[in-house]
């Protein structure tokens, strides 16, 4: 009985070291990944704006425009960051979100979208950077519109909100969209 006593006993110890070794390295593998962070990739999803655009009996285009991409540089970078969580995207990407958004747009206004138009809008994100607050991120980006007629025209885009880094992003794409739509120089163009 002894010796039966004695074996368990020394399984009990063995066991309680095992369970206090794997609950060191669990905390250890949390700790790592928290302090390395984890790293997402920024992609786009569009946020609803129809209400806050003028449609086509406003704008009056009556012409395909094509909308396209004017940003080449598509080195992906550090877009944001909310404690260890690191966002990665590019500003081609965020140009290319605003592009679709933008055609979407115009799509539904009844407006006829053509890559091959000579009617052109080239939007280009110079610059995306996030502000993160007490309560709140904003995204902030530099858009740059060029016209067929290369007139550059340059939007300071800033959207906030208390959720997450792509969400302050989706707002930003959607902010620029309605203030390229609103510009009264970009629809005088777009009604030549």
């Amino acid at each position: 009985m002894k010796e039966y006593l004695e074996r368990h006993s020394s399984i009990k110890v063995k066991g309680e070291n095992m369970t206090k070794q794997k609950s060191i390295i669990i905390a250890l593998a949390l700790a790592s990944s928290f302090l390395s962070g984890c790293t997402h990739q920024y992609k786009w999803k569009e946020y609803p704006i129809s209400d806050r655009i003028p449609n086509n009996s406003v704008l009056q285009v009556r012409t395909p425009v094509a909308v396209i991409n004017g940003q080449t540089d598509n080195k992906v970078k550090e877009i944001g960051r909310i404690g260890a969580h690191k966002y990665q995207g590019s500003e081609q990407q965020l140009s290319q979100a605003i592009v679709d958004h933008l055609k979407k747009e115009l799509a539904k206004n009844s407006i006829q979208v053509d890559d091959g138009s000579s009617k052109k809008l080239y939007i280009k994100v110079e610059h995306a950077n996030l502000v993160q607050g007490v309560w709140q991120v904003r995204a902030d980006m530099e858009v740059i519109v060029t016209t067929g007629d290369r007139i550059a025209y340059k939007f300071e885009i800033q959207n906030s909100t208390p959720t997450t880094v792509p969400r302050a992003y989706n707002g930003a794409v959607a902010t620029a969209v309605v203030d390229i739509l609103n510009n009264p120089k970009i629809q005088a163009y777009l009604r030549k």
